[in-house]
């Protein structure tokens, strides 16, 4: 049977890539349109952050599961990926660090514009209008993890002065964008193609909540 027919491996390195992909486009599209109302300008400005922080940490892993499947071959200098491995290192450092880019996130939700509402508005109207049988479990999902960010930022703005607990719900709450981000992105195509099944949206929605 075909390696990549696995559940297992086709869950971080098929999904994972897929979901990050369409995240960049919906977010290159909110750079490059001239069009942008000035609520897609403030979710550019929490999205940069937040796609730089996502894709240079996940490329790591990623590339650790392709090594993996090779087995013993991936471990070898002359596949080149041992070589990748080591490169894939530098990208959440030259990206800003995670917890660099994750206080930025929380920087933009500190402006005066209700960002989280915004970008609660922005994740409902791209979801399927019709929670379709095959759909509605993770769509159900991106909405509970919605509601869940909402919450840790609730707790973060009651403690405006803990530097310390404000601090330690920054990767949090970047993380917890990113994969609603993503994981809405994914069901969303998902949901526009007919080749994909239940199971595939299964699995490309519900591995990020």
């Amino acid at each position: 049977m075909h390696l990549g027919s696995q559940p297992a491996v086709m869950l971080p390195g098929a999904v994972e890539p897929v979901a990050v992909v369409l995240a960049l486009l919906l977010s290159a599209y909110l750079k490059e349109s001239s069009g942008a109302s000035d609520e897609e300008a403030v979710l550019l400005r929490l999205i940069t952050p937040v796609v730089k922080l996502y894709t240079g940490k996940m490329c790591v892993p990623l590339i650790s599961e392709a090594m993996e499947c090779f087995g013993g071959q991936g471990y070898i200098e002359d596949t080149g990926i041992p070589a990748a491995l080591r490169d894939a290192q530098v990208t959440p450092i030259w990206e800003g660090t995670t917890n660099v880019l994750s206080l930025d996130v929380l920087r933009v939700f500190a402006g005066k514009q209700n960002v989280y509402g915004l970008f609660e508005k922005r994740i409902n109207s791209l979801l399927p209008a019709k929670d379709a049988t095959e759909l509605a479990e993770p769509i159900a999902a991106v909405r509970k993890a919605i509601a869940d960010l909402g919450s840790i930022l609730l707790k973060a703005a009651k403690a405006p002065n803990d530097s310390v607990h404000v601090d330690a719900c920054a990767r949090q709450i970047a993380f917890g964008i990113a994969r609603i981000w993503a994981g809405k992105n994914t069901g969303a195509s998902s949901a526009a193609s007919e080749q994909v099944t239940g199971f595939q949206n299964h699995f490309a929605v519900i591995f990020y909540l």
